[in-house]
């Protein structure tokens, strides 16, 4: 049986959006639409920023700008553990062919 989900209704300064959403995900939407609505009130509130648009515009690069930079850090990291467990395995096998040469 598969789940359709449901309309569920997300608040993004202060306007309600209705968003069609599987029921096991909506608490991941309620959240996002909630980091999307913090930062759009961040950007309102320097009042550098002018229009609902603009202020959509520039939630969206920032949260964008933070997602590829935690991506490529990720990348990093296991580019990095990867190669630590690489150096790992070749010292046990070396210790393991020393032990067999005993």
């Amino acid at each position: 049986m598969s789940d359709n989900g449901d309309t569920i209704y997300i608040s993004i300064l202060g306007k309600d959006y209705p968003v069609h959403c599987p029921t096991n995900k909506k608490e991941e939407l309620l959240a996002a639409a909630s980091h999307l609505d913090e930062s759009m009130r961040n950007i309102q509130q320097s009042g550098k920023v002018i229009g609902l648009d603009r202020i959509a515009i520039m939630a969206a690069l920032n949260i964008t700008h933070q997602l590829l930079t935690d991506r490529s850090q990720n990348e990093q990291n296991s580019t990095k553990t990867s190669k630590q467990l690489s150096e790992i395995q070749e010292r046990i096998e070396t210790e393991l062919g020393y032990f067999d040469e005993l």
